[in-house]
């Protein structure tokens, strides 16, 4: 079991944090699927979570922001993704930085 961080930022005012943003990080492998709100620094923090290499699809939504979506690699995708799903190896706190932009 390891640690998940996902922290969201904006453009808005060079990188403004994100709080209150909806985040839903899913294992189809696994079968792991939890949706959470950020706390007031634009961070929310998953512990326990089961390891996974680039299994972990996140999802950012939240009223007046686009909405974000983690996609597979390249090669499996496309293309090159700015946001890649993020992984979770045991014992660690793994981040995953996520930009969302104001509309």
């Amino acid at each position: 079991m390891g640690i998940l961080v996902v922290n969201v930022t904006s453009d808005k005012d060079g990188g403004a944090l994100v709080s209150g943003a909806t985040v839903r990080v899913q294992n189809t492998v696994l079968g792991y699927d939890e949706t959470n709100t950020t706390d007031s620094m634009g961070r929310l923090m998953l512990v326990g979570i089961p390891e996974g290499i680039q299994e972990y699809m996140i999802t950012v939504s939240k009223g007046g922001y686009e909405t974000v979506s983690t996609l597979a690699p390249y090669p499996t995708s496309a293309f090159n993704p700015t946001h890649e799903h993020a992984s979770v190896v045991e014992l660690s706190i793994n981040t995953a930085n996520i930009y969302q932009n104001e509309l």
